[in-house]
């Protein structure tokens, strides 16, 4: 319900202040329109067409051509800024605008092409409520969006979104959604190394070493240069008690680096190792 509430917000915001911006257009033209200059035009066709199923009023059809600086042009406009007729207007538009009938007609100076024939402009204040309703319920959208930036973030930004998830996830223990929720950072973050760095640390918290170890293995092929992650890996295998691979992470990490929890964590693999070794041999002899 939220996601749809989220998009009807974002679309009803959109459409709002390209409606808007529109509107403005068209009230700034059809005030300007009552002192533009004046010429004659042509009327080449002329109708009442309706303009919906639910009601009977017809709105007007027309095309005129006029010429200006000794250069045609052809309009279809009727009004800048409403076509809407009332029923007086509607009996006497044909008779009115009759096919071939000269017409005087106002044109933009600066732009030719448009031009109106009315510039009446009493109707733009009962269209104006309609405006004013729009932009109620834009502010109505845009404050929604504003109180739910989670659903911004989560559709515009989804790796942000589900990675801070994932933190807040792990902080309250729910390290199964957060691994779900890595897993959809994964899908645009796969040269990552931090983020399956991440994974494994929520792997090994559900006790999935194997996993953990197979996270890290990824960390090391997209950056093998960070040698931190061998000693990450091999404390994964030391827990594993996969001790000889433990003990080779090690020594590539310590190659280029002292590190004393290395060090003793090599120790440990080391004894654990001779132990088993022992253990093995005892039973092999018994």
């Amino acid at each position: 319900m939220n996601d749809f509430i989220f998009y009807y917000s974002l679309a009803v915001s959109a459409i709002s202040a390209l409606y808007l911006i529109f509107d403005l257009v068209r009230f700034y033209l059809a005030k300007a329109s009552t002192k533009w200059p004046s010429t004659e035009a042509i009327i080449s066709e002329a109708a009442l067409k309706s303009y919906g199923f639910w009601t009977k009023k017809k709105k007007p059809y027309i095309r005129y051509k006029y010429r200006i600086n000794n250069k045609s042009y052809t309009s279809s406009t009727y009004s800048l800024y409403s076509d809407h007729l009332d029923k007086e207007e509607q009996d006497s538009f044909l008779s009115t605008y009759e096919k071939g009938k000269s017409i005087t007609i106002k044109y933009w100076p600066l732009t030719p092409l448009i031009s109106t024939i009315k510039t009446d402009t009493s109707k733009i204040f009962p269209i104006k409520i309609i405006s004013i309703a729009v932009i109620a319920l834009l502010f109505l959208s845009i404050n929604y969006l504003a109180q739910n930036t989670d659903y911004i973030e989560r559709y515009f930004t989804p790796e942000i979104y589900y990675y801070n998830k994932a933190v807040e996830n792990y902080e309250k223990k729910n390290y199964t959604e957060a691994i779900k929720n890595i897993d959809k950072v994964l899908i645009t973050q796969k040269n990552n190394a931090d983020v399956y760095l991440f994974r494994a640390v929520l792997n090994d918290s559900l006790g999935n070493t194997k996993a953990a170890i197979d996270d890290l293995t990824q960390c090391i092929n997209i950056a093998p240069d960070s040698i931190q992650y061998l000693f990450y890996r091999g404390n994964y295998y030391l827990k594993a008690k996969e001790y000889k691979k433990a003990i080779q992470d090690y020594d590539l990490y310590l190659k280029d680096t002292f590190d004393l929890d290395a060090v003793n964590n090599k120790k440990a693999a080391l004894l654990l190792l001779s132990k088993d070794d022992s253990l093995t041999k005892k039973n092999s002899i018994q």
